[in-house]
């Protein structure tokens, strides 16, 4: 469930390139078209088509480097010779299965998922010598191992992976042979397991299981094993489900990542009692207690780590300030990716993998101008050359820069927010302004590829993403300054940010619209009703407008002592004793105040914010003789999907275009 684990020879990988006063330029990715001449604007069909090439890795002896490329309906594995003078691109299909994801087991084989057919295998780097694992290529109905996970590539075991399937009534964990498919039992879960974590040996450390509708995870550790292999596990954490984001667990209370150096030690992310943002600690999860602080920020939530899988020691730390930062251990490997960060400009950079003769690292690289590339660094060239974008289309395009904007907000909390200008725009040039506050609400936005910005500005809109109160990834204490607080700090820190814009010379004040989704269709309802004559026209996708509302369909659905409810009541207030506070900044109770023109979008099938939010909107608005259009999307809560981009796209820039037109 980790990512950005590299192996432990990224560190004199990136020692040779920290050598080298610069980076040197490569020619255009050889799995992607050349992006020479004259650059185009973004399309929509551009963000609508998914990705040509994703999931690469390099092999452990760094003579390869395997992805996967959509050819048609098919994504196909694709291996790169990185010892090939013309570095050719070889794609590799394998029977008439779609490959999900991708790993190697070794330097000649790989591990494939076949997402479709629910299947894992074992296949050679030419994409043949097929190995079904756990006995996955059989006949659905007769098979005895169903939805298979990878767990562990078993570092220092070529021959053997971990895995965990459903398997008798419960998902339990496996060591399976790669060359024959054969599995052993290491350990029994139930039928609500979802997922294991492993010590360094293989064995059983973490098993996390579910509540009956998957709104709860709960964390067991391993306490002991007894001399017959059973194993006693104690609950040492209860993780909620982000009621925002079908699926998307709160992690930031506890998260393994990596096991430590103790057979009972593991370096996982947390924010115990004590602390206010997210850090790395050492745990000892048989003890149940914390026996390290490894490292923390002191201003943002730390969420990844890199690791050497030999000797099971830190080496770096990830978090966003702004871009992605990576603060690594050795002075002389921070150097080095200042340098590739120069390089790469805006974009953030992401060491993925490196070759364990340690001479070749593979990147990853994104930001507002990169939909995602990727690089590998080559340390005795020391040079960094292109394998392949993300997004074919995107990469032919002229995406528009993005800035960080600091601004305070009326009570002086410092606050941060990302503007996005069309390409060409002047220093002085005010393009009509879109706003768009983040869903969550404890979410935040990033200096990154952002596609809807990137649409907008392609049309000659400017857009605003500024990081409320409320929001993630900068501590406890600044999600804690959200709370009860919708319709108040947390609109009035949205409004304070355009004030700083137009203060600024940087927009016009009568040329603006906001819009948002879930919690920013709350927030652009809000400004339509608190501050109505802030905005030109308002756009608001499965956004709330009666809050106490709200809440009694949490507690009806979920229940009055479940988590969702009472994550709700920490975050807005309680549907009885606040409900007077709580109408009072509820749209629906507020839209005779309503001047600018109203457009509304929800999924049909939304079971987060149910879509009697937007009914309720749109009768309130129609009562009292406003401008509104409400249209219903075939989608869940998150109104666009790929079956809805093309007409809720066009349908915004329609309106938008009637609305608050570009010169």
């Amino acid at each position: 469930m980790s990512i950005l684990r590299p192996r432990s020879a990224i560190l004199t990988a990136l020692l040779g390139c920290a050598l080298s006063a610069q980076v040197a330029a490569a020619p255009a990715p050889v799995v992607s078209p050349q992006t020479e001449g004259a650059a185009a604007s973004l399309q929509l069909e551009d963000l609508t088509t998914p990705p040509d090439f994703w999931g690469a890795q390099l092999a452990p002896d760094g003579h390869y480097v395997a992805g996967i490329r959509r050819n048609g309906r098919q994504h196909v594995l694709v291996t790169i010779d990185l010892d090939s003078a013309e570095l050719d691109a070889v794609p590799q299909t394998i029977g008439k299965y779609s490959i999900s994801w991708i790993r190697w087991a070794n330097n000649d084989q790989l591990i494939v998922y076949l997402g479709v057919a629910d299947r894992i295998a074992a296949v050679g780097r030419d994409g043949v010598s097929l190995q079904w694992l756990l006995d996955s290529g059989s006949a659905y109905g007769s098979r005895k191992f169903h939805n298979p996970r990878l767990v562990s590539a078993l570092p220092g075991d070529p021959e053997h992976i971990l895995m965990s399937a459903w398997h008798d009534g419960g998902r339990s964990l496996f060591k399976v042979s790669i060359s024959t498919g054969g599995e052993e039992r290491v350990a029994a879960g139930n039928e609500r397991t979802k997922y294991w974590f492993v010590d360094r040996a293989g064995n059983p450390a973490f098993r996390i299981d579910t509540n009956s509708n998957g709104s709860v995870w709960y964390v067991y550790a391993r306490q002991s094993k007894s001399g017959n292999g059973e194993i006693r596990w104690r609950k040492t954490h209860t993780l909620r489900r982000d009621p925002s984001i079908p699926g998307r667990i709160a992690f930031e209370k506890f998260r393994p990542l990596s096991p430590g150096p103790t057979v009972t030690s593991y370096y996982v992310t947390a924010r115990p009692e004590h602390a206010n943002t997210v850090g790395i600690y050492l745990y000892d999860f048989e003890a149940g207690k914390y026996l390290e602080t490894i490292y923390s920020n002191a201003s943002f939530d730390v969420t990844r780590a890199i690791f050497d899988p030999d000797t099971g020691e830190p080496l770096g730390f990830f978090y966003y300030a702004d871009k992605a930062v990576f603060e690594m251990r050795d002075r002389t490997i921070q150097a080095c990716l200042s340098v590739l960060e120069e390089r790469f400009g805006s974009a953030s950079i992401y060491p993925l993998q490196a070759s364990t003769d340690r001479t070749r690292l593979l990147l990853l690289a994104r930001g507002p101008q990169d939909a995602g590339s990727y690089h590998v660094y080559d340390a005795t060239t020391r040079a960094s050359h292109p394998i392949a974008n993300m997004h074919d289309n995107i990469a032919r395009r002229a995406l528009a820069p993005a800035e960080v904007v600091k601004y305070e907000a009326r009570d002086g909390l410092a606050l941060t927010g990302y503007l996005t200008r069309p390409v060409g725009a002047g220093a002085r040039d005010t393009p009509p302004l879109l706003v768009l506050p983040h869903g969550g609400p404890e979410r935040r936005d990033t200096l990154t590829f952002h596609p809807l910005s990137q649409l907008f500005a392609a049309s000659g809109y400017q857009v605003f993403q500024p990081n409320f109160r409320g929001s993630s990834g900068y501590g406890r204490r600044f999600v804690d300054l959200g709370h009860g607080q919708f319709g108040r700090a947390m609109q009035t820190d949205i409004d304070d940010g355009v004030a700083h814009l137009v203060n600024q010379g940087l927009a016009d004040p009568d040329r603006a619209c906001i819009i948002g989704t879930s919690y920013g269709g709350y927030a652009a309802l809000a400004a339509a009703t608190l501050t109505p004559d802030m905005y030109q026209c308002v756009i608001s996708q499965a956004g709330i407008s009666d809050l106490v509302r709200q809440l009694k369909a949490v507690r009806t659905s979920q229940g009055g002592d479940s988590e969702a409810f009472k994550y709700w009541v920490e975050y807005i207030g309680h549907p009885k004793t606040d409900r007077v506070r709580l109408e009072a900044v509820s749209p629906a109770y507020l839209a005779d105040r309503v001047t600018a023109p109203v457009l509304l979008f929800h999924g049909q099938y939304d079971n987060i914010v149910p879509i009697e939010q937007s009914k309720i909107m749109e009768r309130k608005l129609r009562e009292a003789g406003k401008e509104v259009e409400f249209i219903p999307t075939p989608t869940g809560h998150q109104v666009i999907d790929h079956s809805s981009q093309p007409e809720v796209f066009a349908k915004i820039m329609v309106f938008l275009q009637e609305h608050l037109p570009v010169d």
